[in-house]
């Protein structure tokens, strides 16, 4: 079904809010929401040198299609020979590198590194799944409203977080059979029961069957949700390997759901 313009000027409307939410400063400072929220962004690469900076430069302004290696060749005594002056942009953009490396590490150490490798949902995903399930029942970019849910998240009251914190322990349970019923990747059709158990308070038979009665565009939208929470949660297996040298089967690390 096509969109009117009303329903594709309110997509537009909300693509730019999304670009207009602000990456928070990574740190061990943050809250574990804002950690959540920025888990993409958390880069735990070691930090580049002076040197290599410099090498890179090199190679940027070069005009050929010379490879890296070639650049490095060719340049590797040019900066034998540069003044502490040339040099002062380059160990600039060290010290910088450096500093994102030990806030990018404290801030993963604090919410996800030193955790048990299974974990349990957290009121602000809770929060944010529920946002978006309704969103994506009114036909809306599950995308979209999970940025906008985060940004909603940072500005509701004390009270309001309290009433997210207390839910998680009544959906224990659920997660529990959550992660028997489906292991590893997750698709379209478990967020979907997912969502139908935890909203709608019905039983996972119940939910299954109402999977084959949905209409493909509410189907579609939950395979790219799917995707989504997939490369999010990589990207958190990623982080705690980088930590641990863990090499096991990716099942094994079941995190937040």
């Amino acid at each position: 079904m096509k969109k009117t313009n009303t329903q594709r000027a309110a997509s537009a409307k909300k693509r730019e809010e999304a670009k207009k939410v602000n990456i928070v400063e990574i740190s061990e400072k943050m809250s574990e929401s804002d950690f959540e929220s920025n888990i993409m962004h958390i880069n735990l690469k070691q930090p580049t040198n002076a040197y290599n900076y410099f090498i890179i430069d090199m190679k940027n302004k070069s005009r050929g299609s010379q490879s890296l290696t070639d650049i490095t060749s060719l340049h590797k005594d040019k900066w034998q020979n540069t003044s502490n002056k040339e040099r002062e942009k380059y160990l600039e953009m060290q010290r910088i590198d450096e500093e994102r490396f030990k806030n990018h590490m404290a801030a993963a150490q604090k919410f996800l590194l030193k955790k048990p490798v299974r974990q349990t949902a957290t009121a602000f995903s809770l929060y944010c799944d529920a946002y978006v399930a309704q969103a994506i029942e009114k036909d809306e970019d599950p995308k979209e409203a999970r940025v906008i849910a985060r940004e909603k998240w940072a500005k509701i009251s004390d009270k309001e977080r309290e009433k997210w914190e207390g839910k998680k322990d009544e959906v224990k349970d659920i997660y529990e059979d959550l992660d028997k019923f489906k292991k590893g990747k997750v698709n379209g059709y478990v967020l979907f029961v997912r969502d139908r158990v935890l909203n709608e308070k019905e039983n996972f038979k119940e939910a299954a069957q109402k999977w084959g009665k949905t209409k493909s565009s509410i189907k579609e939208k939950y395979e790219n949700y799917a995707a989504l929470f997939n490369e999010e949660r990589a990207k958190k297996k990623h982080l705690w390997e980088i930590e641990n040298g863990f090499l096991g089967d990716p099942k094994d690390l079941m995190l937040s759901f």
